[in-house]
């Protein structure tokens, strides 16, 4: 059961942000924002990204892969209108954030559930 609502919830921040998106937020930004805090995430694991276990992960995610989410902010995006450049810049460009932005894990993985 609870593999069933994990999924739903994955579904609804799926909706979530063509919601967000459909009164006003820029779905650029928001790439840009989530690509930030999977940033935060590794460097707060210490530069080690997360691969052991990664199917039980998903299985038990309230949120989407981030490259699941990006691929469906950028078809929200091309239908509002942004071009593929502009597109490809935010879900792939270099990001801008600094090293003295450290922050622990528990505190990363409360941004990303709000």
């Amino acid at each position: 059961m609870g593999v069933i609502v994990r999924g739903l919830s994955r579904t609804n921040e799926y909706r979530a942000d063509a919601g967000i998106v459909a009164l006003g937020a820029n779905p650029l930004s928001l790439m840009t924002a989530l690509r930030k805090l999977d940033l935060l995430e590794i460097r707060a694991r210490g530069g080690v990204v997360q691969t052991k276990g990664r199917w039980r992960h998903y299985l038990f995610a309230t949120h989407p892969v981030l490259a699941q989410r990006l691929g469906a902010l950028r078809r929200v995006a091309a239908r509002a209108g942004f071009g593929a450049a502009e597109i490809r810049a935010a879900a792939e460009g270099p990001l801008d954030v600094a090293e003295e932005h450290q922050y622990p894990l528990w505190l990363v993985q409360s941004m990303q559930a709000q």
